[in-house]
């Protein structure tokens, strides 16, 4: 349940008892005559869960209270957690699943007369199918959601990456204990739960970190959870698979659909690499660039082989990219049940610990609302969010937006690891000139990156921010025709989407760097000059391999933006340092240049009106 209760317990009693009693009369009474299927009673079961929790969120005790207006809130808060834009497919079949339930409770009145309080007033669409108001809602799921923003992703992200360190290597050392003793216990004695629980609780006694401590049975406001060992061995497990795919989300740009359909097996067994990691030389051989294997199931009757740029590091490093650390730790998280059953999946479902690891019976692979909802627990248990978003809910297709944001921003905001993994990111994608196969990835990184193009212009023209740089110079320049692009009509969200399509028409898009953001016409690109002694017309990102400061102060592309303000003075520090040494010891070309990049700094904060404590560029 939404506030870390299971369904189970006393408070939800009265509500629990109307689910079985309405889940029953589908058995025994179903008002539409037909006897339903299993997988039918599944699919409604699935969206009871679903409907359950928005009744505890929205604080409707029970089934009466669930009038039209009710039913109205319950499909908008649908439309707001699906809604997902071009990462995911959310059918009408599949939306028509939660708004069924509502109209099947309504349908089995008679049945539910006898139970007070589980009979709903009146039909939840006025007699309308659920169908029919699911193919409605398809234009309004399409709309896209926006990515994480800012502050949750901040908040969350480096949270989950805590994890990968020392929690994560005690977790699994307890993980395979919990395997072994789960395996001596339930053939030993028919106490299996009493055996385990006392065998787990001795483990922890005499394995005590202040690490994983809080995490044994404290929420993060301090509410102790009544939890027996089994259960926090396996909400330890649970916890750690969420920080992981969190991290592989929002760093590698999959869907969850995709993290759940990674294999483990075969490991390479030369590198030692589980099978969906690859490492392969870059193009220049400077690099070594990681590829994560995996499979693609949106739109596709059957799934399609492919693969992310996963990162990249110099060649004879051994710095592993936090997604691929992720990925590993996952594979030694869940190797033993998978050794025990021959299991190819990375991932493993939670009856993969419900069950003797010697039996036969194989679990299932892990679905995607699984790792979902284990996503919206691990960051209601473990982390604070900032003010103003302390009700936000998470939805995973977010992750896949935020990643091509962060790759095409790749500035100062992040904080200093995300923004070396995003940057690192940006390099490896570039110098192959592709993203992995993903297709539809690159098109909403290149969505991305016209989007940010759009937002740095409209916050230029309206003066909401200081800014430097030649193409700050273009922008006061055409301010009237921008503003004239934008027009007047309609919120400032109407006049930027107005301003977006111009600008995709113009084929300008924006791509981040520590001392400014480049609003890429190929036309003008210096780096795609100095590479090749000419402008690339066919060239729709920066060169990387000749991006720098010197060069990008050349060109007309650069936007610098008060974010980029700390890399120019500390640009101007080093360079004045540089500078005044030079000229001491008698280094005079040294000195010529540092002074050059000194003038350079000075006069891009000047632009931005930045006080500069009297710095002398003579």
């Amino acid at each position: 349940m939404p506030d870390g209760s299971v369904f189970t317990d006393p408070k939800w009693s009265r509500l629990l008892e109307m689910c079985r009693r309405f889940v029953w009369s589908l058995r025994s009474a179903n008002n539409r005559g037909a006897q339903l299927k299993d997988a039918t009673i599944a699919d409604i079961g699935f969206g009871l869960r679903y409907l359950v929790r928005w009744m505890a969120t929205a604080g409707v005790s029970n089934f009466a209270e669930l009038d039209a207006d009710l039913a109205r809130d319950f499909v908008a808060h649908l439309v707001a957690d699906k809604a997902n834009g071009s990462e995911e497919d959310v059918t009408a079949i599949k939306l028509a699943v939660h708004l069924d339930v509502l109209v099947r409770i309504h349908e089995q009145r008679a049945a539910l007369s006898g139970t007070d309080g589980a009979v709903m007033p009146e039909h939840p669409f006025g007699g309308e199918a659920a169908y029919a108001v699911a193919k409605t809602l398809g234009s309004r799921v399409a709309g896209a959601i926006p990515p994480v923003p800012d502050p949750v992703f901040l908040a969350v992200v480096p949270e989950a990456l805590c994890w990968l360190g020392e929690r994560a290597d005690l977790i699994v050392e307890w993980a395979r204990a919990y395997h072994a003793k789960n395996g001596e216990t339930s053939r030993m004695s028919n106490s299996y739960s009493y055996r385990l629980n006392r065998d787990l609780n001795r483990m922890w006694s005499e394995d005590r970190n202040p690490a994983i401590d809080p995490l044994l049975g404290w929420t993060k406001s301090g509410e102790e959870l009544e939890l027996s060992e089994i259960r926090r061995m396996r909400r330890l497990i649970h916890d750690l698979r969420s920080a992981c795919t969190i991290v592989l989300q929002s760093m590698l740009g999959m869907r969850i659909s995709e993290v759940a359909g990674l294999k483990a097996e075969p490991v390479d067994p030369e590198t030692g690499w589980p099978a969906c990691v690859e490492v392969r030389p870059s193009a220049s051989g400077l690099n070594e660039i990681f590829y994560v294997r995996g499979r693609v199931f949106k739109g596709r009757h059957q799934w399609q082989e492919v693969e992310w740029v996963a990162g990249s590091r110099p060649v004879g490093t051994a710095v592993i990219p936090p997604p691929v650390e992720a990925i590993l730790v996952l594979e030694r998280l869940f190797r033993r049940w998978r050794e025990a059953r021959s299991l190819s999946d990375l991932i493993l479902s939670s009856r993969a610990f419900w069950h003797d690891p010697a039996a036969e019976s194989r679990p299932a692979g892990v679905l995607s609302d699984d790792l979902r909802e284990g996503q919206v627990r691990f960051m209601r248990d473990f982390v604070d969010l900032p003010d103003g978003f302390r009700d936000w809910r998470l939805s995973t297709h977010q992750w896949r937006k935020s990643f091509a944001q962060y790759v095409v921003r790749s500035d100062e905001r992040l904080l200093p690891a995300l923004s070396d993994h995003f940057k690192h990111m940006s390099l490896a994608m570039t110098e192959q000139g592709y993203l992995g196969s993903d297709p539809e990835l690159l098109g909403l990184l290149d969505d991305v990156a016209t989007r940010e193009a759009a937002r740095l212009l409209f916050d230029a023209v309206n003066g909401t921010g200081r800014v430097a740089g030649k193409m700050a110079d273009t922008i006061r320049e055409n301010a009237g025709s921008i503003e004239a692009l934008m027009g007047t009509e309609g919120t400032d969200a109407d006049r930027l989407a107005r301003l977006t399509s111009a600008v995709a028409e113009d084929d300008v898009r924006v791509w981040g760097a520590a001392w400014g953001a480049c609003l890429f016409r190929p036309e003008t690109a210096r780096c795609h000059h100095q590479a090749g002694g000419a402008f690339d017309l066919a060239a729709r990102r920066p060169r990387y391999s000749h991006r720098q400061p010197g060069v990008c102060c050349s060109c007309s592309n650069l936007l610098v933006a008060e974010i980029h303000e700390p890399f120019w003075k500390e640009r101007l520090a080093t360079n004045l340092r540089l500078r005044d040494e030079g000229r001491a010891a008698g280094e005079h070309a040294i000195a010529a240049v540092a002074a050059e990049r000194v003038a350079t700094a000075e006069a891009i904060l000047r632009k931005m009106n930045v006080v500069m404590g009297g710095a002398d560029a003579a």
